[in-house]
């Protein structure tokens, strides 16, 4: 469509954003495509990709919905709106950013979090909280009635105030759904006594299948479908199809997840379910919801399972008082990622689950998303910004082998460290928001600590180590200051200037250098940090260390201009040639 069409298009009602905002996101947006060979999969295979597409799409519905109470009903009403004007390119673009940013709130280029539609503005417990609660008040509550909080601050609950109308419709919820009441045993007696004597000022929490239950038990009804389809083919994905199914409703993983990662499930694999709690910025307790759908490559599975035969010697010489014992027999894989939904859309890749419990239990299993990785297009995005970084001497120690294995060895971080603190505390609740960006640094460096171990051991030549070195130096060129609510892109900005604090990173005229012969020491000597304050388990100790790295000054700015100047594209949006087949053209 011309310019001209675009200016003499129908005007949107107040509230949306003028079409030249949008364009300027969508313009710096790479969209590629990721495409699988699916002929060789049986039936009922395809019958169970169908089935989970299905559940994707509710569970992205509800995605939306947690991270934002007005995004279903904006998202309705602006596709009324493209249609009532006559589908206009500039509501088209609107749908668009909705599509990116997953709901009715922009990131920006400037990084402001920014409605683009007629919503109200971010905040930091998104709709898994009264909307727009602050913290103090939710503490002054727990402190109040501290047997309120295992339920508050629970993984798959909603909080809400304890109002005569949000109990009245909670309890006629469970009374329409027994199976509800039946899986979660004392929530109606609870209910029941709070409704006797509500209070706006108090609060109570109720779990996801009750703020939830038609769109999921929709969804456990499709995954008892697929269950059925694949049983008789592949038992244990029907096994792990058939518990998730009833782990929806009982808001409880772990039935789903001991099959998932002790089964073999085959070489269609899912990640289904809400585990992740990165979006919620008050606590970091909430999971949201989402769903990935996997192809395992046989042949790049195997090398890595190779590789993890030495683990144990990796745990053991980390810069820790180490009392583990590594399996190196975890279920680890490459894998085509043939659809993501809700969380999984910006994910690169998982291990999961996350629960300690589950852990010491069942172990984890890792999944790496090799096609995102070494896809040519998503690679031209990390080409821009490396080289318009570095000299022109580091420029092709950036490759795509090295992203993708840096990837993989930063999930596989994640199961190698302390798994609680000194005390046997559970990270999470001791370091509370700060967990996330702790442990994700921590993972993020043993990726290239355990490329020095692993050349030692013989698994990878000096190039390749530089490679791995350079996916992990490449995250930490920011081209705009971080959110401190924005986990990766804060650890990411201190690995940065703690690479140029101890020499690693050399800034010359707007250029980076590396010093490769500093990479394993000081990968070593900032790696022992981070173990340190997981084991000591202070939420304070972590915050100092997040502030104390996490600055910014005029060599940073000078870089981001230089990374934004020469930036085609700031954002990324797969889309998947296995939703054409479901009339989607979208992630979504």
């Amino acid at each position: 469509m011309t310019d001209t069409a675009r200016v003499a298009a129908p005007a949107v009602p107040d509230g949306y954003w003028p079409d030249e905002d949008a364009r300027r996101i969508l313009d710096k947006t790479l969209s590629f495509r990721l495409e699988s060979d699916l002929a060789h999969l049986s039936p009922a295979e395809r019958l169970v990709i169908d089935r989970l597409v299905a559940v994707g799409r509710i569970l992205d519905d509800l995605n939306a919905d947690q991270r934002h109470h007005q995004a279903l009903s904006a998202r309705r009403e602006l596709r009324k709106v493209h249609e009532r004007l006559g589908r206009p390119a500039h509501t088209a673009d609107l749908l668009d950013l909705e599509d990116l940013f997953q709901g009715p709130i922009a990131t920006t280029l400037e990084n402001d979090l920014v409605p683009f539609l007629p919503v109200d503005p971010w905040t930091e417990g998104k709709n898994v909280y009264p909307w727009a609660i602050e913290r103090d008040e939710i503490e002054a509550h727990l402190e109040a009635h501290p047997e309120d909080r295992a339920a508050v601050l629970g993984l798959h609950t909603v909080v809400r105030r304890s109002s005569p109308a949000a109990l009245k419709r909670d309890l006629a919820t469970i009374r329409a759904h027994p199976e509800l009441s039946l899986l979660h045993p004392g929530l109606v007696p609870s209910l029941e006594a709070r409704a006797a004597h509500p209070t706006r000022h108090a609060l109570y929490a109720v779990p996801f299948s009750v703020a939830w239950p038609d769109e999921l038990i929709k969804a456990s009804g499709l995954l008892a479908e697929a269950a059925v389809a694949i049983g008789g083919e592949q038992r244990d994905m029907g096994t792990f199809l058939r518990l998730r199914a009833v782990d929806l409703l009982s808001d409880d993983n772990e039935a789903g997840d001991a099959a998932w990662v002790r089964g073999d499930v085959g070489r269609v694999d899912a990640v289904i379910g809400a585990y992740e709690t990165y979006d919620d910025d008050l606590f970091g307790a909430k999971a949201f919801f989402g769903l990935t759908l996997f192809l395992r490559d046989e042949a790049e599975t195997t090398a890595i399972r190779r590789a993890m035969d030495d683990l144990q010697e990796i745990e053991a010489s980390l810069p820790y008082q180490s009392r583990r014992r590594v399996r190196s027999d975890i279920p680890a894989g490459s894998y085509d990622v043939l659809a993501a939904f809700g969380q999984g859309v910006g994910t690169a890749a998982e291990i999961l689950p996350n629960d300690p419990d589950l852990m010491r239990k069942y172990g984890r299993k890792i999944l790496v998303r090799r096609n995102l990785y070494t896809n040519p297009e998503s690679l031209t995005r990390a080409k821009a910004r490396w080289e318009a970084a570095m000299e022109r001497d580091f420029h092709a120690d950036l490759t795509p082998e090295g992203r993708y294995q840096q990837v993989v060895w930063h999930e596989i971080g994640h199961y190698l460290g302390p798994e609680t603190d000194r005390e046997g505390r559970s990270l999470e609740k001791q370091l509370e928001d700060d967990a996330a960006p702790v442990e994700e640094l921590k993972a993020e460096l043993i990726s290239q600590y355990a490329a020095h171990r692993l050349r030692d051991l013989g698994h990878l030549t000096t190039e390749e180590v530089r490679g791995i070195g350079a996916g992990g130096i490449l995250a930490s060129l920011r081209p705009v200051r971080p959110i401190r609510s924005q986990p990766y892109p804060t650890l990411w900005l201190m690995e940065f200037n703690f690479f140029l604090d101890r020499g690693l990173l050399i800034y010359e005229d707007g250029k980076v250098g590396v010093r490769w012969e500093r990479h394993d020491a000081t990968i070593k000597e900032l790696l022992g940090e981070v173990l340190a304050i997981q084991e000591a388990g202070s939420k304070q100790v972590a915050a100092e260390f997040i502030e104390r790295w996490s600055g910014w000054d005029e060599r940073h700015d000078a870089l981001a201009g230089s990374i934004r100047a020469a930036e085609q594209y700031r954002y990324s949006r797969p889309i998947y040639g296995l939703l054409d087949e479901t009339g989607a053209s979208s992630s979504r």
